[in-house]
């Protein structure tokens, strides 16, 4: 029973980023790890009723949205949603690291310095930011 155990730990820790703990649930027909128990919510359990809410969301989305119909549970959606937004801003880092790693950023002429800021809720120069790119 270790080999399912040890598949999705190295799945949600390689692929997902994330610690499963599924070998603290070891008992069989015990508890289930959280990571395993959204993977079993996340499936699509087929059935009559499934098939008429599939055809009510995608035929006439306005009554699906009026009676509250969704594809399948919302929790397990969030769970792996913030997965997939952890991993896009992980490969984001990797991307700025790769490029500040392989090119040189400069202010380029047209970069008014010292950079004047706006009043906007972030933090954005007035007239922007040129800078120049040229390989290491």
């Amino acid at each position: 029973m270790a080999y399912p155990k040890y598949a999705i730990d190295v799945i949600a820790s390689s692929a997902c980023g994330v610690e499963s703990k599924a070998f603290e649930f070891t008992e069989p027909n015990g508890p289930l790890s959280e990571f395993e128990r959204m993977a079993a919510k996340f499936q699509l359990k087929f059935s009559l009723t499934m098939f008429l809410k599939f055809l009510v969301i995608t035929i006439l989305p306005k009554v699906a949205d009026f009676f509250g119909f969704e594809a399948m549970d919302l929790e397990p959606q969030m769970y792996f949603l913030s997965i997939g937004s952890r991993f896009a801003l992980f490969k984001v880092k990797v991307a700025i690291a790769a490029l500040v790693y392989n090119f040189k950023l400069q202010p380029s002429a047209r970069t008014q310095i010292p950079v004047k800021f706006g009043n906007a809720a972030t933090l954005k120069p007035l007239n922007g930011m040129i800078l120049n790119i040229t390989p290491r």
